[in-house]
């Protein structure tokens, strides 16, 4: 009797399908991107996340998603938000140069490319992130010269070449889905605002980790005033899911995407 035998599964190849079969409905593959990437590298635990200039040299993280880690992300939120940028610049450059653009690079070449205050900086994030003794390795996935996002895997022994070359895989799949994702992100973008814009009291969009993904007028101008209050009534109120610290709360179900919430403050 002849039995045909089942293809070995290939993680990586199924990845690279999913993303390229996908888009368009979802704010960011980034998401969810992180547990995938893990099991498909068969490392101990990845982070991505895209970078959004709020102002003149200033940040903070958009989109993104985590395993292995405790609270990776946060971290590198305040990161962001703080006054050392060459802390982190080696990690995520706003405006990568062309030889870091969709090139997979180990730690010691990051720390080697951007010179000795990369060293200092990278030891010091990486103990924050609780990382220090890890192996990385990270990609900036780009469009042309803007940076789409910043992908980290790590592993507690070696990271070697078919740690890599499977990751230097996605780049190009990533770039195209991140492209279609930046796109929709765009258009949903001014589809919110016209929206919050129509609300007369502050009022801001916040995923369920806590990150504000846009306000209108009056809600910036309330962040300008008492940023530390506003925050934690922010905060107070997404971790409830309910009407609390003078805010309504309304959750938004979002395709392929954690629920944001909107919040808009009670007369």
């Amino acid at each position: 009797m002849n039995a045909t035998l089942p293809l070995a599964h290939d993680p990586l190849r199924s990845l690279r399908l999913e993303l390229r079969a996908l888009g368009g409905c979802a704010p960011s593959a980034l998401a969810t991107l992180a547990p995938k990437l893990a099991r498909a590298l068969d490392v101990d635990g990845a982070f991505a996340f895209s970078l959004l200039e709020v102002a003149d040299a200033a940040y903070r993280l958009g989109h993104g998603s985590e395993v292995g880690t405790d609270g990776a992300l946060l971290t590198l939120d305040a990161q962001f938000r703080g006054p050392a940028p060459t802390a982190w610049t080696w990690l995520a450059p706003p405006r990568p140069a062309a030889s870091d653009r969709n090139r997979v690079r180990a730690r010691d070449e990051l720390e080697a490319r951007h010179g000795e205050g990369a060293r200092a900086g990278a030891k010091l994030l990486l103990e924050r992130l609780g990382l220090e003794g890890v192996s990385l390795m990270r990609v900036v996935i780009c469009h042309g010269e803007t940076a789409l996002a910043y992908v980290v895997v790590f592993r507690h022994g070696l990271l070697g070449p078919k740690h890599r070359e499977g990751l230097q895989s996605l780049v190009s799949p990533l770039a195209e889905r991140l492209t279609r994702d930046h796109a929709v992100s765009e258009a949903t973008h001014a589809s919110v605002q016209s929206r919050l814009s129509a609300i007369g009291a502050p009022a801001w969009l916040v995923s369920s980790t806590l990150h504000i993904e846009h306000a209108n007028t009056a809600g910036l101008a309330q962040l300008e005033r008492d940023r530390s209050q506003t925050l934690e009534r922010i905060r107070i109120a997404v971790q409830l899911r309910r009407d609390a610290a003078g805010l309504a709360v309304t959750p938004l179900a979002r395709a392929g995407a954690p629920v944001a919430y909107l919040l808009v403050q009670r007369a």
